[in-house]
């Protein structure tokens, strides 16, 4: 055993730096626990926990403790942001595809038209005035940044419903709670 900087033996091998093997040693004896762990959480931690595994999203998901949170209104559920932690993982799955599709496919036309364009003015010698190109890359690359916004509004945020292919009547149902809590926080 090596003998540590508070002149105590250490189980540590020679290779561990002297720096560490103090900080290791400081912090079990400061603590007087082992230095992975500091032991059990508090109970506000555990309790809020708890909360944010069974009260679910604002629409009423199954818990991930295998129980099923009853079928509420939609009314009685906790509205504020400050109640609920996290978006269920279905509703964000399903946000992240529809955000993919949405801006990535008008993103990629962009960048697919750009050797395009290079091609019809090296190759085949078409002159396209530039406010032409300027124009379809805007709407293609803006295309892609509005794509982002109406992936996320026009996926169902209801964790038992999949949605519509286009997403209106998901966008309608889900503005005004957008509306809403910017309104709440500004």
């Amino acid at each position: 055993m090596a003998a540590c900087t508070l002149g105590l033996q250490c189980a540590c091998s020679s290779w561990v730096p002297q720096r560490t093997r103090t900080a290791v040693l400081a912090v079990t004896t400061a603590t007087g626990k082992n230095p992975q762990g500091f032991g059990e959480p508090s109970p506000a931690k555990t309790k809020k926990a708890k909360a944010r595994d069974t009260v679910g999203a604002r629409l009423g998901q199954v818990a991930r403790t295998s129980d099923k949170v009853p079928l509420q209104d939609i009314n009685s559920l906790p509205s504020s942001a400050d109640d609920v932690d996290e978006v269920p993982d279905e509703v964000n799955n399903r946000m992240l595809r529809r955000i993919l599709g949405f801006a990535g496919l008008p993103f990629a036309t962009g960048i697919v038209l750009l050797p395009f364009f290079y091609y019809l003015k090296v190759v085949q010698h078409v002159d396209l005035p530039l406010w032409t190109v300027y124009v379809v890359q805007m709407l293609t690359l803006g295309g892609g940044l509005a794509g982002i916004s109406w992936g996320v509004l026009s996926s169902s945020w209801d964790p038992r419903r999949e949605g519509s292919l286009l997403g209106l009547n998901e966008a309608r149902a889900n503005l005004p709670i957008l509306m809403d809590q910017l309104r709440k926080r500004g």
